[in-house]
């Protein structure tokens, strides 16, 4: 249940796991000191009560060396209490580097407490360290408390020259929850996401996003990515793209396109803070049935026929290795996960 050393070649479990109150897995209770899992999968249904995820419940770097999930999948639904997700439940950097790359989770996810997504459940960097997550995704369904994102939930570092990085990533399951819900992420602190997307519909009561619930923190960085799920939010602060953007956070070349049903807020943001920045960002004023939005970011307002117009997008780079769109058939979408 326990790896320091190095499991890999299609390694796989078909078992159905019920774990106790701590570390549960699919494949691997913890990943620490310098474990790699490398090309691995998990198909069976995992239970559990605190970390629990579809592959790994606990990939933990604690001594000095990185743990590292690299080109490996969940399939199975995941059930917990608290730090659940499809594939790890807690992706935790204390002393070395956490790092998933090129994996995903299929299973619905479902957590009776907070920190719930659809690949992992807790993202979390600190004492200078970094927390990876890249080319991933999660296509199951989400349903948590707090905190609860379609990828990930809670994506934080405890200080603010730690880096919780996520990039090339997206999430397609509905995701519901009641405080700090997104398509995407449910809350985001001080840290990075860029070049990922989330297709959802989501679910909360207060700070609810198509791609973000929460953002915040001087480097709560979000650029480069969209957000096309309905919202719905029966409270406060509930956007298209994020619930509440605060603090010193920014949002660049991003939009929404999704209808923003209910709940206080606007077609792309529930509230933004003075300090809080957004910049060339937009959103379909037809398609989100909000045309107004509150002081504290400029984000334009767009027709769907604009928002399939490659001029509309002033600052955005259109190649191969950033946005492409088909003028009039299309919004605009990622290269580098365009298939």
């Amino acid at each position: 249940e326990y790896n320091s050393g190095t499991i890999n070649n299609n390694s796989y479990s078909t078992a159905t796991v019920n774990g106790g109150t701590d570390e549960t897995g699919g494949l691997v209770a913890i990943n620490e000191d310098g474990g790699i899992i490398a090309d691995c999968y998990a198909t069976g249904s995992v239970t559990g009560t605190t970390y629990v995820g579809g592959l790994v419940g606990h990939n933990h770097a604690s001594s000095g060396e990185s743990a590292t999930i690299t080109d490996c999948y969940a399939t199975g639904s995941v059930t917990g209490t608290t730090y659940v997700g499809g594939l790890v439940g807690h992706n935790y950097a204390q002393n070395g580097d956490a790092t998933i790359t090129g994996s995903y989770a299929t299973g619905n996810v479902t957590g009776n407490g907070d920190y719930v997504g659809g690949l992992v459940g807790y993202n979390r960097a600190r004492n200078d360290n970094t927390t990876i997550v890249t080319d991933c995704y999660a296509t199951g369904t989400v349903t948590g408390n707090d905190e609860v994102g379609g990828l990930v939930g809670y994506n934080t570092g405890d200080n603010w020259d730690d880096d919780g990085i996520i990039t090339n990533c997206y999430a397609t399951g509905s995701v519901s929850g009641v405080t700090d819900v997104g398509g995407l992420v449910g809350y985001n602190e001080n840290n990075n996401i860029t070049i990922s997307y989330a297709t959802g519909n989501v679910t909360g009561t207060t700070y609810v996003g198509g791609f973000v619930g929460y953002n915040y923190g001087d480097y709560g960085i979000i650029a480069d990515c969209y957000a096309t799920g309905n919202v719905t939010g029966t409270g406060n602060y509930v956007g298209g793209f994020v619930g509440r953007h605060y603090f010193y956070s920014s949002i660049s070349r991003c939009y929404s396109t999704g209808l923003k049903s209910s709940g206080s807020g606007s077609g792309f943001y529930g509230v933004a803070s003075e300090h809080a920045s957004i910049s060339d960002s937009y959103y379909n004023s037809e398609t989100s049935s909000c045309s107004w939005f509150h002081t504290g970011g400029a984000v334009t307002a767009k027709t769907t026929s604009e928002m399939m117009t490659q001029a509309t997008f002033s600052g955005w780079t259109f190649d191969a290795s950033n946005w492409g769109i088909v003028e009039g058939e299309t919004y605009p979408y990622l290269a580098a996960l365009h298939t």
